[in-house]
């Protein structure tokens, strides 16, 4: 059965600047990214929302440097072809890896802009998220 989907919103949901830091002592070896991701349906029919996060912090403390977030809404058709929810355990369960890989490398690039523009003309600028692969991602 053929799967379409196609991004339908988004939404930057969260941004904080840490702006209490001293930004001059900044080394760029000691910059790290976390970031985390969800999946939930959407209140839509045929909906899926990706919800992307990343916190930047610095040295071994794990200084707040700045923090964002968004959600990248996906239409699918049909939507039981790529994903489910499991009625025992109430998880989703994905049906086309390859779909939902490409969601969020989407939904990743997207929250990579937002953070670019976000730290744009701030000490942060030269450092932006960096690219990864969806395997990253993998539980």
């Amino acid at each position: 059965m053929k799967a379409n989907y196609k991004l339908q919103a988004i939404k930057e949901t969260g941004y904080s600047f840490n702006f209490d830091f001293d930004y001059t002592v900044l080394d760029p070896s000691e910059i790290k990214y976390y970031v985390a991701r969800s999946f939930a349906l959407g209140n839509k029919e045929d909906t899926l929302v990706v919800k992307v996060e990343v916190t930047v912090s610095y040295g071994e403390a794990d200084i707040l440097l700045t923090r964002s977030s968004a959600a990248v809404v996906f239409e699918l058709h049909p939507i039981g072809s790529i994903i489910s929810l499991n009625s025992d355990t109430g998880l989703l369960e994905t049906h086309n890896k390859d779909i939902i890989d490409n969601m969020l490398q989407t939904s990743i690039g997207v929250l990579r802009g937002i953070l670019y523009a976000s730290t744009k003309g701030t000490p942060l600028e030269p450092y932006p998220l960096p690219l990864m692969a969806p395997a990253f991602f993998d539980d």
